[in-house]
């Protein structure tokens, strides 16, 4: 889990880097370089966005089995016959 958000923390902060200078592209290039190293910045933000995508993605995917596993867990554990007749004699 902890690998997980380290994940998503890397690849947030390569998004906001990228988002950043895609900002300070026009304004650091030199004029005839502007829109070149805009379309750059640009497809290098939709590349870190893309793998923040896949990363929250992988994280929802994670969290949604640990919640299937603990439901399967629980109805067993409602269903076990052990739990039932502690329940009649309590």
């Amino acid at each position: 889990m902890n690998e997980m958000v380290d994940e998503l923390n890397a690849t947030y902060e390569a998004v906001l880097k990228a988002a950043v200078k895609l900002i300070e592209a026009p304004l650091v290039a030199a004029e005839e370089q502007r829109e070149e190293a805009t379309d750059a910045a640009m497809k290098e933000f939709k590349r870190r966005m893309d793998l923040f995508t896949a990363s929250c993605d992988d994280a929802d995917e994670l969290i949604r089995s640990a919640m299937a596993r603990l439901q399967i867990e629980h109805m067993a554990e409602l269903g076990s016959p052990a739990l039932d007749g502690e329940r009649r004699q309590g």
